[in-house]
C-alpha cells in the first residue's frame, strides 16, 4: 500500500471541503501548516482563523479509517486528544476559542454526522451538503479501489476503474 496514495486520498477530502468553503473578508486559512502559537509541532490539516468574521476559529483534521463504528470512535477521540491542549493555548494567544473538528471518513466512503456539522459550522450552504458529501464519498471509494488494486496487482498499468470488465461480458 502506497503512502502517497493514502496521502492523496486524504488531501482530496481537504480539497473538497475547501472548494465549497467561502472564507470571510478577514479570514485566513492555513493548510497543513505548523501551529504557530506555543511550542506545538502539530500540523492540523486546516486551521481557519476567522478574525472579525466569526466568534471562533476552527481546526479541522481529517482521518480515513476502516468502516467500523469502533474505528470511527477511536479515530475521533484520537484527533480530539491530539489537539485538545491547543484550545487553551489558542485562547490565550488569539483571544478567541478554537473548535476542534475531527472529520472521520471510512475507507469505503462511510461518513459520520460530523461532516454535516463541519459544513454547517463553516457556513457552507445546506444546499451543497449532498454535493460535498457525494464528492468526498466518490473520491474516497475511487482512491481506496486504486490502493486495493495496486496491492493485489503491483505491476498493473491502469490506475483507475477503466479496466473493470462487466460480469456479463464475453
Amino acid at each position: 500500500m502506497s503512502k502517497g496514495q493514502q496521502t492523496n486520498r486524504h488531501n482530496k477530502i481537504i480539497d473538497t471541503i475547501l472548494k465549497h468553503y467561502v472564507k470571510g473578508k478577514h479570514t485566513s486559512v492555513l493548510i497543513n501548516k505548523k501551529y504557530k502559537h506555543g511550542e506545538s509541532k502539530l500540523r492540523p490539516d486546516i486551521l481557519i482563523q476567522t478574525n472579525e468574521d466569526c466568534q471562533e476559529d476552527f481546526l479541522i483534521d481529517v482521518v480515513v479509517s476502516f468502516d467500523d463504528i469502533k474505528y470511527f470512535e477511536d479515530a475521533r477521540k484520537s484527533k480530539i486528544s491530539k489537539y485538545n491542549h491547543l484550545a487553551e493555548v489558542h485562547m490565550s494567544n488569539r483571544g478567541k476559542p478554537i473548535r476542534i473538528l475531527p472529520l472521520v471518513v471510512g475507507t469505503l466512503g462511510s461518513l459520520t454526522y460530523e461532516l454535516k456539522n463541519v459544513l454547517r459550522l463553516l457556513r457552507i450552504p445546506s444546499t451543497k451538503y449532498r454535493k460535498t458529501a457525494c464528492e468526498i464519498v466518490n473520491g474516497v471509494i475511487d482512491d481506496s479501489f486504486g490502493i486495493y488494486m495496486n496491492y493485489l496487482y503491483p505491476n498493473r498499468k491502469s490506475k483507475g476503474a477503466d479496466h473493470i470488465v462487466p460480469l456479463n461480458s464475453p
